[in-house]
């Protein structure tokens, strides 16, 4: 399930997912097991109304079942589902259901409800509150040894940075998360702070930089399928909008072009600012 989202083989993983449920031999059991990850292959293009309706069917079948482990990490990634989409009270059930059902506060899917409870946070316009849940979030990772959920503490406090008026900060963070996701090779994770430290460039003001970045975005979106969640797509466009009065438009989109065309090793000395 996990291998399918972070090596983004999304549509491998939804065929799979869909041949699984039509098996005979599938049990309530397996249905809510794969009913899940059938949500989770298809979240990140997108499609969050299906995927709330996977996860919503695999809730119902955990609860069926008992199965305390699939309750918890599946009300932990709906969670998170329903803060993009603006289902604030939902979300914060789910992360509550999601805690609850948790062998402990540092299991993971605790954590990824932490993370949840930080989504809607930001979406409220709280975001003393989202930037203090997301470093108790990050701490609680780094004592575990936990790279990924590091990667998407810090990604995530990242984004939230710029919000603040704290570019710079925000690059920081951002760049340990590209570091970590690069590590892992989670290029879902990826592209995601790949844009949000493109937008935090273009803020600084290193529009040339982010210019190229955005370029690298673009070429990473249409090999794996993945978009930006919609919740951020309006402070990229701004960002974006800031980089081309910077640069210019014929220079910007020459820039652009240039990111595409970027080898996966130059995309990241780029990111981190390596010479």
């Amino acid at each position: 399930m996990s291998w399918w989202l972070i090596r983004c083989r999304l549509t491998d993983g939804e065929a799979w997912t869909a041949e699984a449920l039509a098996s005979p031999s599938c049990t309530p059991a397996d249905r809510a097991k794969i009913q899940l990850a059938a949500g989770l292959v298809i979240y990140p293009r997108g499609r969050l109304d299906e995927a709330a309706d996977r996860f919503a069917e695999s809730y119902r079948l955990a609860r069926e079942t008992d199965d305390r482990q699939v309750l918890a990490w599946g009300q932990a990634c709906w969670s998170n589902l329903e803060a993009y989409r603006g289902q604030l009270p939902k979300a914060l059930e789910l992360a509550a259901g999601a805690e609850e059902a948790a062998l402990s506060p540092n299991d993971q899917p605790a954590l990824l409800a932490k993370l949840g409870r930080a989504h809607v946070a930001i979406a409220s316009g709280e975001l003393d509150e989202a930037g203090a849940l997301l470093a108790d979030l990050e701490h609680r990772a780094r004592q575990q040894g936990l790279l990924w959920t590091i990667g998407v503490a810090a990604g995530t406090h990242g984004r939230v940075a710029p919000l603040l008026g704290k570019p710079a900060e925000a690059e920081i963070m951002l760049q340990e998360s590209v570091r970590l996701f690069d590590q892992v090779d989670d290029r879902w994770g990826m592209m995601h702070s790949l844009v949000h430290l493109a937008d935090a460039a273009a803020q600084l003001p290193d529009s040339r930089r982010a210019a190229t970045l955005y370029g690298v975005t673009d070429q990473l979106m249409e090999r794996t399928g993945v978009s930006i969640f919609p919740a951020w797509q309006e402070l990229s466009d701004h960002c974006q909008a800031q980089a081309i009065t910077a640069t210019g438009l014929e220079t910007f989109l020459d820039l652009r072009l240039k990111g595409r065309h970027l080898t996966w090793d130059e995309a990241i000395d780029l990111a981190l600012r390596r010479e």
